[in-house]
């Protein structure tokens, strides 16, 4: 991921007749930036970072020309950022990217490199939303037994206290109240098994983690209308069965920490397609919009909301160029109050409008 890019970035402007052609575009010092807001993309992701006056002066002074890139449109799923720009007559909105590319929809450019001015309120806007991903280890020994933490769920921005029960390669967790629990079963649905990414507040630190709502085994606290606990992943934490990460634990830490799009980013279509199908069984049907084209989200919402679970047999890549490719996945799953398990094959056609893009699903083919 690109950080420290030259100062020379590049963004900005909406001009006014006299410049229209020019290709250097001067930041017009005759109007005086007033504010400026990020915010990101996700309609559920409310929280707005405001750039503090001093930082707007460093702004205005670090980009004096723009120099973008033409580019004809922009692909929405790479939006992962607004930058919103109030002046005293007009409010003007510039998209960023998750890999911190600049775009005006206005001037139709984009801009490749960010001033430190404008990383470092990207970095705090993160920081106040997002979890850190600290590896197990570290979370058991800041974490410990039969203490409580407050976890708020990513999507809902809903919060919970949660008390750790027990658990050696991850947390074996319990809602605190019956308050708490019914809280949890709302953000859920349901007692489900159902991964959702949540941020942890422990001693003062923002973790990031997954969990599911599926009560079982043992428990300390009675009348918490909660039969038992369920489990808390981390970055780095195991399944006490197998011993190994699991995956959609694995994605959900990775959202949970704000790098959802490294998942997304992946360059080889058949754990691109992997990461989808993750995402798909979890019901993360938010997430799953940027994964996919308006047009085929329906089919793969239905058929997922039938879903009790699902293993993926195999990945092909049946053909694969620069900008599109096509991928066969093998299922086996159980539909939702069924025994039986059943058998699809899916064909997934991807696109990416260039290299740097991120693939997203233009077809699928149930079979």
């Amino acid at each position: 991921m690109k950080k420290w890019i030259t100062l020379g970035l590049v963004f900005l402007f909406l001009f006014s007749t006299g410049l229209a052609g020019a290709v250097a575009h001067q930041w017009p010092h005759s109007r005086c930036l007033e504010a400026a807001h990020l915010s990101y993309s996700r309609a559920d992701w409310t929280v707005n970072w405001s750039l503090p006056p001093a930082d707007l002066k460093g702004l205005q002074r670090s980009y004096q020309e723009a120099t973008g890139v033409p580019t004809p449109a922009w692909p929405e799923h790479y939006i992962h950022y607004r930058l919103k720009l109030e002046y005293a007559d007009r409010t003007d909105t510039l998209y960023i990217s998750w890999d911190y590319q600049v775009y005006c929809p206005v001037q139709q450019e984009v801009y490749p490199d960010l001033s430190e001015t404008l990383l470092a309120n990207l970095e705090a806007l993160n920081a106040s939303f997002f979890g850190r991903p600290l590896p197990w280890s570290t979370v058991n020994q800041l974490w410990p037994r039969k203490t409580k933490a407050l976890a708020t769920d990513l999507d809902t921005g809903r919060s919970f206290w949660l008390f750790r029960w027990g658990g050696n390669l991850h947390a074996d967790v319990e809602p605190l109240t019956a308050g708490d629990a019914q809280i949890m079963k709302e953000v859920f649905g349901e007692h489900t098994w159902r991964r959702r990414a949540v941020v942890v507040q422990v001693q003062g630190h923002r973790i990031a983690a997954s969990l599911h709502s599926m009560p079982h085994g043992g428990g300390d606290i009675s009348g918490n209308e909660f039969a038992g606990h369920c489990c808390m992943h981390f970055s780095e934490s195991m399944t006490h069965g197998t011993r190994q990460e699991d995956p959609a634990h694995s994605i959900m830490v990775y959202k949970a920490a704000g790098m959802w799009w490294q998942t997304l980013a992946e360059d080889d279509p058949g754990h691109w397609v992997h990461h989808c199908l993750t995402i798909l069984a979890q019901r993360d049907f938010v997430t799953l919009e940027v994964y996919t084209a308006t047009a085929h989200r329906c089919s793969l919402k239905e058929w997922a909301k039938e879903l009790s679970s699902m293993r993926i047999t195999s990945i092909t890549v049946n053909d694969q160029t620069h900008a599109t490719a096509e991928v066969v996945a093998d299922l086996t799953f159980y539909q939702a109050g069924s025994w039986e398990p059943q058998q699809m094959q899916i064909t997934f056609k991807l696109e990416r409008h260039k290299v740097s893009h991120a693939w997203q699903l233009v077809d699928a083919i149930l079979w």
